[in-house]
C-alpha cells in the first residue's frame, strides 16, 4: 500500500516568488504528535546550497515545516 508521503514525492518546491528551489524527496513526521516537522528537498544543481538558510542532511535540504506556506500541485515556501 502506498504511503501518504509518496503522493508528494518529486513535487516542485518553490520560494515565495515562484523560483524553483528543487523537488520534494521526503517528509519528516514527529512520531509522538503526527505533525509534519520537516520537508527534505533535492536542491537544483545550479543553486549554491551554502547560501540557503537551512541545513543539509544526506545531500538534501532540511526545511522546517514552519517555512511551508502551501502544499498543492507544488510546495510553496514562505520566503
Amino acid at each position: 500500500m502506498p504511503s501518504f508521503s509518496n503522493e508528494f514525492i518529486n513535487r516542485k518546491v518553490v520560494d515565495s516568488s515562484g523560483e524553483l528551489l528543487g523537488s520534494l524527496q521526503g517528509i519528516v513526521i514527529d512520531p509522538r504528535t503526527g505533525d509534519l516537522t520537516e520537508i527534505m528537498v533535492k536542491v537544483e544543481p545550479e543553486i549554491d546550497v551554502t547560501k540557503l538558510p537551512w541545513s543539509m542532511k544526506d545531500n538534501l535540504c532540511a526545511i522546517p515545516a514552519q517555512e511551508v506556506r502551501e502544499i498543492d500541485d507544488r510546495v510553496v515556501l514562505r520566503r
